[in-house]
């Protein structure tokens, strides 16, 4: 029994010692495997954070992943849009980096849908998924993965700061029987991916921010360098287009009394815009008008703010479909003065932001200070040719005293200074407008004059008529305007030319653009009128002076004339009475008599001619 004993402790001993050193050989083997995931997890991180170049980042590390887990091949998602957090079915993951994977399953497999395949499903649900069997499994909706071969796949979501990026996964032709513990290393190491990507991606925001605040500043340099209106305007529109990537891009100024806008510089893909006026309440430049807010379009097709019309003439121009379009209003002291409207970032494969549309509003702000001051400078620029084109003409008329010469030298002038497309001047001849005198822009040949009455039928006639000036911003919305043919007149402009309350004439100023003319215009040309008005009928009392010299002249002639004649008349009357008589006495006297009559008679024909 002792003999028993002893053994049965001995045999208990040997089996106590067998099962502390099955334990230690199992947490060693865990040790090890902690130690190599550990291993592992320290060689990703020396990967990931060694650049911060995207591509480097995820590549490094995907092909890193495959060493230790001993993956063949594998591929890391990333979501087109990295603000999603539970993400939704409609979003698309692009495979940003792969490897083992040759072009046809690439292909096959790039473009997933949220929730679509095993990787789709874990972007969804942000939790890891390994499948053993591909071929047995009905999630699989990319059948190339399992015709190339493979047979089993494990997944994890990338996820940072509570948001999910993407995956990564692994694949094998073989059966891959992954563990509990795998599936940790997996999502572990997919952490740290995510981490770098966010990483990344907001060094490369930064860095985009920094090039486009310094581009900002350039480029609010560069506009600020002409206080030419039409020159800035291009200049503001084709900056705007380079600080932000896009493909095109359109700048319009608002016209309230109209309520329309007009695209008065168009640049790129948009160049086909230039000229286009459109009514505010039906396009997206309007909407961002009338509202004052910035707007982005992802979808023109389908955005009621898009103007139809106007976005197939672009689309039809660039023979291509319009993807995206940001906008921002242009606005002084909170009056919006116009838009600026960018389409298609990166010719349409990127889309616009927040951050570009603060880019764009900060650009916007510049961009109207910049206009506002051109316009100054170009109102004071106006002000001052037109006090200089008044005092010109003032001194020019005041040299010519016939009324033709005076409507020509003036109608040249006024064309000159101002560039007019066309300019006319009539006189008043009741009971018509008598048109006598044209200027026009490219200086064509003789003039043949026409009438008008002095009605309401015409513009001008109007003006005669009822002695105000008017201002015709689309001579196509007026019923009085008359079409003189060989014209292109689009806005037209008539004063009244006065003297002591009597109407003489019109001038009359045309342009071929629309709304050319505004109330200083009117003002200009008003004054103009009133120094012809007077050099007129200057010119015609200096007319009727000559004639008034003429006629003294001849009456002081017709005295004297008449005062000569009489007496040469008279003598020779005398003589002709003498005559008889004193031929019967002395012949040789009467022939002396007759021939001083003949010389007298002769004498009063030559006083006569």
């Amino acid at each position: 029994a002792a003999v028993l004993v002893v053994g049965a402790v001995g045999v208990g001993y040997r089996l106590r010692v067998r099962s502390v050193e099955a334990r230690a050989r199992a947490l060693e083997r865990q040790v090890a495997g902690r130690t190599g995931e550990l291993s592992a997890l320290n060689a990703i991180a020396g990967v990931v954070s060694a650049s911060l170049d995207l591509d480097e980042i995820l590549n490094g590390a995907l092909e890193k992943t495959l060493d230790v887990t001993g993956g063949e091949a594998g591929g890391i998602y990333l979501l087109n849009s990295d603000s999603c957090a539970g993400c939704a079915p409609g979003d698309t993951l692009k495979l940003a980096a792969h490897k083992g994977i040759d072009a046809p399953l690439l292909d096959a497999i790039d473009d997933l849908a949220v929730g679509e395949g095993f990787s789709g499903r874990v972007v969804e649900t942000g939790k890891p998924l390994s499948v053993t069997d591909l071929s047995a499994n009905g999630r699989l909706t990319r059948t190339a993965v399992a015709d190339q071969g493979y047979r089993s796949v494990a997944i994890a979501p990338l996820i940072s700061r509570g948001r999910v990026l993407g995956s990564l996964f692994i694949m094998t032709s073989r059966v891959m029987q992954k563990t509990e513990q795998d599936l940790e290393l997996l999502s572990s190491i997919a952490g740290q991916v995510a981490v770098s990507v966010d990483n990344a991606r907001l060094h490369a925001d930064t860095e985009r921010r920094l090039a486009q605040i310094t581009a900002l500043q350039e480029t609010s340099t560069a506009v600020a360098s002409t206080l030419e209106l039409d020159e800035l305007l291009h200049q503001i529109t084709q900056q705007a287009t380079a600080l932000l990537e896009a493909d095109g891009g359109i700048l319009n100024l608002v016209d309230w009394e109209r309520n329309e806008d007009e695209a008065v510089a168009c640049v790129g893909s948009a160049a086909a815009g230039a000229g286009s006026r459109n009514p505010l309440d039906s396009g997206l430049s309007g909407w961002i008008a009338l509202n004052n807010k910035p707007a982005i379009v992802s979808d023109p097709e389908n955005d009621e703010r898009v103007h139809r019309e106007g976005l197939e003439m672009l689309e039809e121009a660039i023979v291509r479909t319009i993807r995206n379009a940001a906008g921002v209003p242009l606005a002084i002291k909170g009056q919006v003065i116009g838009s600026l409207v960018l389409i298609d970032k990166h010719k349409g494969r990127g889309e616009f932001d927040i951050n570009d549309l603060d880019l764009l509003v900060a650009f916007a702000n510049e961009a109207a200070v910049a206009i506002e001051r051109a316009r100054l400078f170009e109102a004071e620029q106006r002000r001052a040719e037109q006090f200089r084109v008044i005092a010109e003409v003032g001194s020019h008329v005041a040299s010519i005293l016939t009324v033709d010469g005076l409507l020509e030298q003036m109608a040249r002038l006024i064309q000159d200074a101002f560039d007019y497309y066309l300019v006319e001047i009539g006189l008043i001849e009741a009971p018509n407008l008598v048109f006598k005198t044209r200027a026009t822009r490219d200086g064509e040949g003789p003039f043949e004059s026409f009438h008008l009455p002095v009605d309401e039928a015409s513009i001008t006639g109007w003006v005669a008529a009822t002695g105000q000036s008017l201002l015709v911003p689309d001579v196509s919305q007026e019923g009085r305007y008359v079409k003189v043919t060989g014209t292109e007149t689009r806005s037209e402009m008539a004063v009244v030319m006065k003297a002591q309350d009597t109407i003489v004439g019109v001038i009359n100023v045309e342009s071929d653009r629309l709304n050319d003319f505004d109330e200083s215009d009117l003002t200009v040309l008003q004054s103009l009128a009133h120094q012809a008005a007077v050099a007129i009928e200057n010119a015609r009392l200096y007319e009727q002076a000559q004639k008034l010299g003429v006629m003294e002249e001849r009456q002081r002639l017709a005295r004297e004339l008449h005062d000569a004649v009489t007496q040469s008349l008279f003598s020779a009357s005398l003589i002709a009475e003498a005559v008889p008589d004193l031929w019967e006495t002395d012949p040789q006297e009467g022939r002396a008599l007759l021939a001083e009559l003949r010389q007298l008679s002769r004498g009063a024909l030559a006083e006569m001619r």
